[in-house]
C-alpha cells in the first residue's frame, strides 16, 4: 500500500483512462478520488440540465470565467480536507488547473492511448445523450487539445506540463504496472 500523502492530478484525452487510474489508486492505495468532470456535472444537474458532455463543457467554461480558472479544484480540495490520505483528481483540463495543482505540490500525470482504443472505450461507456460517431469523436478530440481561451480545455499544453506519462494502449495490468512505477518516483 502506498502511504505518502500526496496529490496526483490526472489529465489526458477522452477515453484515455483517467478514471480507470483514479479508481485503481482509490481502491489499491486508499487515496481520495475526486473528479473535475463530476464537479461540473453536478453543477449542470443543479441548473436543471441533462449532464451531457457538451453541457458539462459549457458549464465548466462558464464557471471558470465567472469564478476563476481554478474554482473547481479549490472546491474539490476543500471537500477532500486533510484526513491524512493522498488525493487523486482526474480530468485536469486547463493550464491554470495544472499550474494550481503544481503550486500545491501535486504530481501531474498524463495518460494517453491510441485514438481507436479510446473511441472503443468511449462508446462502451457513453451515455446515449453523449453518443457520437468516430468522425465526431476525432473532431472533439482536436477541440480538446488546443484552446485560445484559458477557460477552455487545452489538453496538449496540460500534458506537456505533466511529470509522468502513461500509455494505456495495452491491458489494464500493463497500465497499473506503470502507475505503480510512477508512484515510486513521487
Amino acid at each position: 500500500m502506498y502511504t505518502k500523502i500526496v496529490i496526483i492530478g490526472i489529465t489526458g484525452p477522452l477515453g484515455a483512462g483517467k478514471g480507470t487510474i483514479a479508481e485503481y489508486l482509490n481502491k489499491k492505495h486508499n487515496v481520495i478520488y475526486l473528479s473535475v468532470r463530476s464537479f461540473f456535472a453536478e453543477e449542470v444537474l443543479k441548473r436543471g440540465q441533462i449532464a451531457t458532455r457538451d453541457n458539462i463543457t459549457t458549464v465548466a467554461r462558464d464557471l471558470r470565467t465567472e469564478k476563476g480558472p481554478t474554482y473547481a479544484l479549490e472546491q474539490l480540495l476543500a471537500r477532500a480536507g486533510t484526513g491524512g490520505r493522498g488525493t487523486v483528481i482526474e480530468s485536469i483540463r486547463t493550464v491554470a488547473e495544472a499550474e494550481f495543482l503544481k503550486s500545491k505540490g501535486a504530481s501531474l500525470w498524463c495518460v494517453q492511448a491510441d485514438v481507436e482504443a479510446r473511441y472503443k472505450r468511449f462508446i462502451g461507456k457513453a451515455m446515449p445523450q453523449d453518443a457520437m460517431t468516430h468522425e465526431q469523436f476525432i473532431e472533439k478530440d482536436k477541440q480538446d487539445m488546443d484552446a485560445s481561451d484559458p477557460a477552455n480545455q487545452d489538453l496538449a499544453a496540460v500534458c506537456q506540463m505533466a511529470s509522468t506519462g502513461l500509455d494505456n494502449s495495452g491491458s489494464k495490468e500493463e497500465l497499473f504496472a506503470q502507475v505503480e512505477e510512477a508512484l515510486k518516483k513521487i
